[in-house]
């Protein structure tokens, strides 16, 4: 069920979180998480135009140094951010904001429960009774993201259109 896959997503990103505030990698920067809040909420706001389900949300991103990711959405309106990928590549408002409506979209077309219902069809509902063991056998193996990459190939081309429509809606600069 979407409200067990999103428990499972939010789960993995509160240990990125949790691991983040152990390691000390959360970003301290004050100017820049002011920034990165500023235009996360812009794009949250645009993404609440857009989709009456997200109209109470509050969106969050989060800066952690070294994430190994340039930016991760996970359901519960949250984005984790390599602030060392935003740091390196001297991203500008309107830059954060193309991310943050590309991570984004892939929450709102439920990109993350679909990866889940992909790995229960793939091996089969009874080895993965759950969203959470379905998380953690996806994560397992780099075999279950080769075999998922069509349908992630998919999912990008699909979070860069909706991408686009938060982004426009958001007031950035193209």
């Amino acid at each position: 069920p979407e409200s067990d896959a999103a428990a499972a997503w939010r789960g993995l990103a509160a240990s990125y979180v949790r691991r983040a505030l152990k390691d000390q990698t959360l970003d301290k920067d004050p100017a820049l998480n002011a920034r990165i809040d500023s235009v996360m909420g812009a794009v949250g706001a645009a993404v609440a135009a857009i989709d009456a389900r997200f109209a109470d949300s509050r969106w969050k991103a989060i800066l952690i140094e070294d994430f190994g990711h340039g930016a991760v959405a996970f359901p519960g309106e949250t984005v984790l951010v390599d602030a060392k990928f935003v740091r390196t590549l001297r991203l500008n408002d309107d830059e954060l904001a193309l991310v943050f409506s590309h991570e984004a979209a892939h929450v709102v077309a439920g990109h993350a429960s679909a990866k889940l219902s992909f790995m229960a069809e793939f091996l089969g509902r009874e080895k993965l009774p759950t969203a959470r063991t379905a998380l953690l056998e996806f994560l397992a193996k780099d075999s279950y993201a080769a075999a998922f990459r069509p349908t992630a190939q998919l999912q990008e081309r699909e979070a860069d259109r909706l991408g686009a429509a938060i982004f426009f809606a958001a007031g950035y600069d193209t």
